[in-house]
């Protein structure tokens, strides 16, 4: 049966539209173990949780469907998430296809559907600090065909652990493979070029598919310069910030 994770900081009976009356309600209240206190703890061994496509997910605590997916990166891409207040759930809920809009599916830089300007700032902001990262990478010789001389920038410890939310959401829905089950992400990153080099890649594709698509630059602009892998493309966007 469908269930509809309520992540709220009190509980109490959600007034549902007629077509979710049948789906179960999951109280995930941070931090009360009278409850579910978080997701990770729901698909944990303690209680053998799972998420099933139909499922729903409403927090009455996070500004926006991206920061909740943040600090939620196990939240499955397909499955709805809604930041709303309490009053809000029915009218929420029973315009379903709105509420898809405003969960943008982060990775893919598609163009931006949602008009709800505290949403647009959110993904906005989040797409600016992905590219910040995605040239470290490319300044630090992740992707060797920009490097244009020998030198090459230092990276910070934090980009290399991927415990940054931006980054655990990334590796969660991208699961980039490593060459080993028993070998991390970390590890991964700190020992095998070829791996450093496509994630930098992916990066830059969603980077870039994301300022074209949203028109923070015009294709002709850009087409002139060359291609998106090549230098004189990544020298121009690096100085065009990613903001609403």
């Amino acid at each position: 049966m469908p269930k509809i994770f309520l992540i709220t900081n009190s509980k109490g009976k959600p007034d549902l539209p007629e077509e979710y009356k049948d789906h179960i309600v999951v109280f995930v209240v941070p931090g009360d173990e009278d409850s579910v206190p978080s997701l990770e703890r729901y698909l944990s061994v303690d209680y053998g949780g799972t998420f099933t496509e139909e499922d729903i997910f409403i927090t009455l605590i996070h500004p926006t469907p991206l920061s909740f997916r943040m600090e939620n990166y196990m939240v499955p891409v397909k499955n709805t998430v809604i930041a709303t207040d309490r009053s809000g759930i029915f009218d929420t809920l029973s315009d379903i296809e709105e509420s898809k809009k405003n969960d943008y599916e982060f990775f893919s830089g598609k163009k931006l559907e949602s008009q709800n300007k505290k949403i647009r700032e959110s993904v906005f902001r989040e797409m600016n600090n992905l590219k910040k990262l995605t040239h470290v990478f490319i300044n630090s010789g992740y992707y060797p065909e920009l490097v244009e001389d020998e030198k090459q920038h230092r990276i910070d410890d934090w980009m290399v652990t991927f415990e940054d939310p931006l980054q655990k959401m990334f590796v969660y829905h991208v699961s980039p493979e490593v060459s080993a089950d028993d070998i991390s992400i970390e590890d991964e990153f700190l020992v095998n070029p070829a791996f450093r080099t496509g994630i930098t890649v992916y990066m830059m594709k969603v980077v870039a598919n994301f300022m074209l698509n949203n028109k923070i630059v015009v294709f002709e602009d850009i087409e002139v310069l060359g291609t998106w892998e090549e230098t004189k493309v990544w020298k121009r966007l690096e100085n065009i910030s990613i903001a609403e």
